[in-house]
């Protein structure tokens, strides 16, 4: 009868310690899942603005490229007014 106690017992132990190493290999598992969405979520916050900011910077340059092409187009016809003229 002992030594069923005593085989009953060290199987429990062992089923004990792989259900210990699987829980902890579970709760390490989320917790670098959870760090890591918190890293990759910053990181796109990050990239977002740049991405504004880059977006900002291509409409400024837009706009004065749209002046420039306004005045470039009103030169073309001031010089096609003096060729007309004889000038």
């Amino acid at each position: 009868m002992k030594i069923y106690d005593k085989e009953i017992y060290m199987k429990t132990e062992k089923i004990k310690a792989t259900l210990m190493v699987i829980l902890c290999f579970v709760f390490g598992f989320v917790v670098g899942c959870i760090a890591i969405n918190h890293n990759l979520k910053n990181e796109n916050t990050k990239l977002k603005d740049k991405i504004g900011e880059l977006e900002r910077t291509i409409d400024r340059r837009q706009a004065i490229i749209d002046e420039q092409y306004v005045e470039l187009d009103s030169l073309r016809e001031t010089v096609y007014m003096y060729e007309l003229n004889g000038r």
